[in-house]
């Protein structure tokens, strides 16, 4: 499980596998939800649609992909996650982030904190992400 999770700046050359996540397994029980994929970069000949994720067989749940094609699976969209300043790896989201108060929220999430050590949850829903917005930086 990969779960409230920010997969940022990695950079692969292999020709097979994504540089964010990469579900190279044939199973169907590896889930990826509340995350973010975005910034990623696949060097490899002819796989420019492999910078974020690849692989069929995971499933995914309340996913941003920064750019290229979004997962198939519930509440998987393509869009900035505009962070507060990546650049210099300041992660935590801005206001108007489409990426604020979407993410699936379940009963263990209420009272737990962040990397920031602020509430995950807020009016009822948490952000995609491991940093609430309003949080501190990583």
């Amino acid at each position: 499980m990969v779960r409230n999770c920010t997969v940022v700046g990695n950079i692969t050359s292999n020709n097979s596998y994504a540089a964010g996540i990469a579900v190279a397994i044939s199973a169907d029980d590896v889930e990826i939800e509340n995350t973010i994929v975005a910034g990623n970069i696949h060097e490899g000949p002819g796989n420019s649609d492999k910078h974020n994720w690849s692989g069929s067989n995971g499933i995914f749940s309340y996913t941003c992909v920064g750019e290229g094609a979004a997962p198939a699976g519930e509440e998987c969209f393509v869009a900035d996650p505009l962070f507060v300043d990546s650049d210099v790896g300041d992660y935590r989201l801005m206001p108007e982030s489409p990426c604020v108060n979407i993410g699936k929220t379940d009963v263990a999430m209420f009272g737990a904190t962040d990397l920031a050590g602020k509430q995950r949850v807020r009016q009822r829903k948490i952000d995609l992400s491991d940093i609430a917005f309003g949080g501190g930086n990583c």
